[in-house]
C-alpha cells in the first residue's frame, strides 16, 4: 500500500528533526492512518507488528509530539479482568499537513492530476487520420470467407489433407 509523504516533510525539514525512532513512527502512523483518521498501537506490539522495540516505539512517540506532529487520545473501557475493573486503549493520530484528511486532499488532488497528464498523453499519441484514410484502411482490412473442401479438418495439417 501507499500513502502521502506531504511537501511539509522536506521543506520543513521534519526528516533532519526526527529521531530514527520518531521517523520510523511517522511512517507506521501514516501507513496506518491512510484509510482511517486514527491508530491503535501499545508499545509491547511495536516487536510483533512492526520489528521494533517497545522503548524505540515509546521514543518514537514521544518524538512526534514534541515536534507537534502526533494527536494522543485516551480511551477507558471496561476490562473485568483488570484490578480496577478498567484499563485503557490510548490512539494516535498525526496532525496538521501529516493528518488524515490532509494526505486524503493532497491523495485526491494527486489523482486527479495524473488523470489529466494521462488523458493528455492519450490525446498525444493518437495520429490524426482523415475520414479517406479510415475508409482505405477498412477496406483493405475486410477479407472474403475462405471456402472449406469437403472432408477436411480446418486444424488439419498438409500431410493429413
Amino acid at each position: 500500500m501507499y500513502f502521502i509523504v506531504p511537501d511539509a516533510f522536506w521543506h520543513e525539514d521534519v526528516f533532519a528533526k526526527l529521531s530514527l525512532p520518531g521517523l520510523a513512527m511517522l511512517l507506521i502512523i501514516s501507513k496506518e492512518t491512510n484509510n482511517k483518521n486514527e491508530m491503535y498501537l501499545p508499545y509491547a506490539y511495536g516487536p510483533q507488528w512492526y520489528g521494533l522495540s517497545p522503548k524505540s516505539v515509546q521514543n518514537g512517540i514521544k518524538d512526534l509530539e514534541n515536534q507537534g506532529l502526533l494527536h494522543v487520545r485516551y480511551e477507558t473501557f471496561k476490562a473485568p479482568l483488570s484490578a480496577t475493573g478498567k484499563s485503557t486503549r490510548i490512539w494516535y493520530s498525526l496532525t496538521g499537513d501529516f493528518g488524515h484528511d490532509a494526505r486524503a486532499a493532497i491523495r485526491k488532488t494527486a489523482q486527479g492530476e495524473r488523470s489529466r497528464r494521462l488523458s493528455a498523453q492519450q490525446v498525444k499519441d493518437v495520429p490524426a487520420i482523415s475520414t479517406t484514410e479510415v475508409a482505405d484502411h477498412a477496406a483493405e482490412g475486410v477479407k472474403k470467407p475462405r471456402r472449406r473442401r469437403k472432408g477436411v479438418r480446418s486444424d488439419a495439417t498438409e500431410s493429413e489433407r
